[in-house]
């Protein structure tokens, strides 16, 4: 009887402590004047993490819309449901759950006046924290520390440095290419691990100053054995694939109980790839202080930019500061982290995106013919000449990240004092503590600036004919319709690298060479066109948005007539 008893009052402390946090957040925000939409798990609790995956289908197919609340907590429902939920909800409405609420804004202008107000005001998430990893960094500073890292790491990223960039991409296009077409009207699937390839090698070239040559993804031998010594490359790539992993087995010091029954292997294992990645990020800098050291030559590259930056010498008053070496590496990693999946997702929706949609190839290959021409090897393509007048091939890349950017909600909060937005005239606060999700799904999909079909893929809508020129250029989108590299101080410095990259290699591919989905037999082209169109739109998201799955676009490449 007393254990009953026991039993019983934990279920009353627990089922009290639950309804209590449910109030809590109900609470603070039913005085901030949006809808609210009521959830019983809390989006970041343990329940929801472990269980959500097998949960949350089985919720969303109970009657009368009672399962609606999951949508608006897994990671992708703001992907999957388009902007139904600020349909039926307005710009901006509140998740609530126990012990939270998730303020949720999908009106452009109010998304961009979110992104370009102080820190202060709308501070990073703590979902953030996690790219700490391997130390404090561009991403995760705040105020003064953040100006620090600005002012220290964005220099590299100049023009002479974006050379480096479309002359790396257009090596590792040329050997994409020559793999593609080899393998004949049977296709290939593996344009996903391949653009991830081109661009971890676009990135080690520009970033490390480390070339490699295009090796097919199938070819390519990243198999952890723990005690062997990892390559660079091999440790990279690795740490970028698992990026999760990295994080959760940071948080484990040690394997232990049922923890080292169960997980512990993989656990150890991302350890072992962790410290194999710092132990040659160590090894470079020393390679590099040692050049720096002999030499009065300046590399243009992140990694000599920012052992230069944590070599200053920090003198008082000059307002010099230097990174100190946990920085160093920190920075290293989350511009590698950052620019290598984001810009191979869009090279890999783009490519299935135009296989699907043959009239926008000739669309870009006509430009690409005019301004380059159908003989010119990419081996002699000058960047400075090219690059500014390849107008329709950035506007398939602003196209593909406007439809599918990385990010689907960018994670944002509000700081230890009340903040303020305006949407559509009317000024709300959102108090303290509080998260606010960015829907960027909805922004880049607005009637009212996409015009009645922002969901179908059209680059041209990007390009305005210039009549009395009779020249062609790109649409500077309105305030609060165009956001994926984020807006204001803290626009993302990699910018116009991955526009070089994206744009060096879509050229390269559709100079003289076509794509086109492999039909299944008794299918014409145009069903399989169809069927790749869906594969596309099945995508989810994980930490960025990717094709769930990217191996049924099958794409056959051959030379053009």
């Amino acid at each position: 009887m007393a254990f009953i008893l026991v039993v019983e009052i934990v279920a009353i402390s627990l089922f009290a402590s639950y309804f209590l946090k449910f109030y809590q957040s109900y609470n603070k925000a039913r005085h901030i004047g949006f809808p609210l939409v009521f959830s019983p798990f809390h989006p970041w609790g343990l329940f929801w993490m472990l269980g959500g995956a097998f949960l949350g289908p089985l919720l969303l197919r109970l009657p009368f819309g009672l399962g609606e609340f999951v949508n608006h907590i897994k990671s992708d429902g703001y992907y999957l449901t388009r902007n139904a939920l600020h349909q039926k909800h307005g710009p901006a409405f509140i998740v609530v759950s126990p012990g939270c609420i998730r303020i949720v804004v999908g009106d452009g202008a109010a998304v961009e006046e979110i992104l370009t107000k102080l820190h202060k005001e709308f501070p990073k998430s703590e979902l953030y924290q996690g790219l700490k990893v391997f130390g404090n960094n561009l991403e995760t500073a705040e105020g003064d520390d953040w100006r620090r890292h600005r002012k220290l790491t964005v220099p590299p990223f100049n023009e002479r440095n974006s050379n480096i960039v479309w002359r790396a991409s257009l090596t590792q296009a040329r050997g994409m290419l020559k793999t593609w077409v080899s393998a004949g009207k049977s296709g290939i699937i593996c344009t996903a691990s391949d653009m991830m390839t081109v661009a971890l090698h676009v990135l080690t070239s520009a970033c490390f100053g480390r070339d490699y040559s295009f090796q097919p993804s199938e070819s390519s031998d990243s198999t952890i054995i723990k005690g062997e010594k990892l390559s660079f490359k091999v440790a990279l790539e690795a740490v970028l694939d698992s990026f999760l992993g990295v994080v959760i087995s940071s948080a484990f010091p040690k394997s232990s109980g049922l923890l080292a029954k169960y997980v512990s292997k993989k656990i150890d294992t991302m350890k072992f790839t962790v410290a194999e990645f710092k132990r040659n990020l160590r090894e470079m800098v020393d390679e590099e202080r040692a050049f720096l050291k002999t030499t009065s030559k300046e590399k243009n590259n992140l990694m000599s930019a920012l052992v230069r930056a944590c070599d200053l010498e920090v003198t008082k008053g000059d307002g010099k500061r230097s990174l100190t070496e946990e920085e160093l590496y920190g920075n290293l990693f989350i511009f590698t982290f950052a620019g290598h999946d984001t810009t191979a997702n869009a090279l890999m929706y783009a490519t299935a995106l135009l296989a699907a949609n043959k009239h926008v190839q000739s669309w870009i290959k006509e430009e690409i013919h005019t301004v380059i021409g159908k003989n010119l090897d990419s081996e002699s393509w000058e960047y400075e000449k090219l690059f500014p007048r390849l107008k329709r091939c950035l506007a398939v890349m602003y196209e593909t990240t406007r439809m599918y950017g990385p990010v689907v909600v960018l994670p944002k909060s509000t700081g230890s004092t009340p903040s303020t937005i305006t949407i559509r005239g009317k000024e709300y606060t959102l108090p303290a503590h509080s998260d606010v999700m960015l829907n960027m799904v909805s922004v880049h999909h607005a009637p009212e600036f996409w015009g009645p079909d922002p969901w179908s893929f059209r680059p041209e809508r990007w390009i305005i004919k210039n009549g009395v020129a009779g020249t062609e250029e790109l649409l500077q989108p309105p305030y609060g319709s165009y956001v994926p590299w984020a807006t204001g101080a803290r626009v993302c410095p990699g910018k116009k690298f991955s526009q070089v990259e994206f744009v060096a290699v879509i050229a390269s591919l559709f100079q003289r060479h076509g794509v086109q989905p492999v039909p299944q037999p008794g299918e014409t082209i145009e069903i399989a066109s169809k069927e790749l169109s869906e594969a596309i739109e099945g995508s989810e998201c994980v930490l960025t948005l990717k094709m769930r799955h990217p191996e049924k676009a099958r794409l056959a490449w051959e030379a053009d007539a």
